[in-house]
């Protein structure tokens, strides 16, 4: 297992074009009625692990780039000073930029920590057998909110929120199998696996996309 320039550069273009692929097929949902959304999950888990192990594998097979590498090589090894190269700038720029994202992630967390405590005391709070039949492991809490706009669960809180408003028995059924579906799929965890590749990679634009298309898979493999 090898960390190095060649196998982040591997890894960012084999994740692009994986993300490519991904996006073509959520825009053809002739596609999607082909190859199932599980399969679309699964090329997305593919992408995540190949982003978070940007590593060269005794059974990887390098394709040789020398007249893409070598001029890379020597851009990055160029001196700024004695002792400091574009690398080692890149690299610093790299990690304050991490810390910079961690921050404000630990920071919508905190934020995400102190809506669910107010909720918590301002809500009409039922569970998810008041609505629908389910097994004891999966009733989980479904809390009525004025404070919101529209049913979500939030962060890692198995809670269901839904908007006080006028909801027929009908809608309510609908969304709540909607959302315990998503508890049920992890996909919480899933998002915030994403957000940890987008706080690594910051700088990389095709993170970005997938970030966006991840969700719009995820409602769809519930939908």
């Amino acid at each position: 297992m090898l960390f190095s320039v060649s196998s982040i550069f591997i890894t960012l273009v084999m994740s692009t074009i994986l993300i490519l692929l991904f996006e073509l097929f959520i825009a053809q949902k002739n596609l999607i009625r082909f190859l199932r959304m599980d399969v679309m999950i699964l090329l997305a888990i593919v992408i995540i692990v190949r982003l978070l192990l940007p590593f060269e594998y005794a059974f990887t097979i390098t394709v040789p780039f020398p007249w893409v590498m070598n001029y890379i090589r020597d851009f990055l090894n160029f001196k700024l000073s004695a002792s400091f190269s574009v690398l080692n700038l890149l690299c610093l720029i790299w990690g304050i930029g991490i810390l910079v994202q961690l921050i404000q992630y630990i920071q919508n967390i905190r934020k995400c920590n102190l809506i669910f405590s107010i909720l918590k005391d301002s809500s009409v709070h039922k569970c998810v057998s008041d609505y629908i039949e389910t097994p004891p492991k999966f009733n989980y809490s479904v809390w009525f909110a004025e404070d919101i706009e529209s049913f979500m669960v939030i962060g890692f809180k198995k809670v269901i929120f839904l908007p006080k408003i006028e909801l027929n028995d009908s809608e309510i059924q609908d969304i709540i199998k909607h959302e315990l579906q998503h508890i049920k799929n992890h996909d919480n965890l899933i998002k915030q696996i994403v957000n940890l590749i987008k706080i690594i990679y910051w700088w990389f634009p095709p993170v970005y996309w997938f970030s966006k298309k991840i969700q719009l898979a995820l409602e769809m493999r519930v939908d």
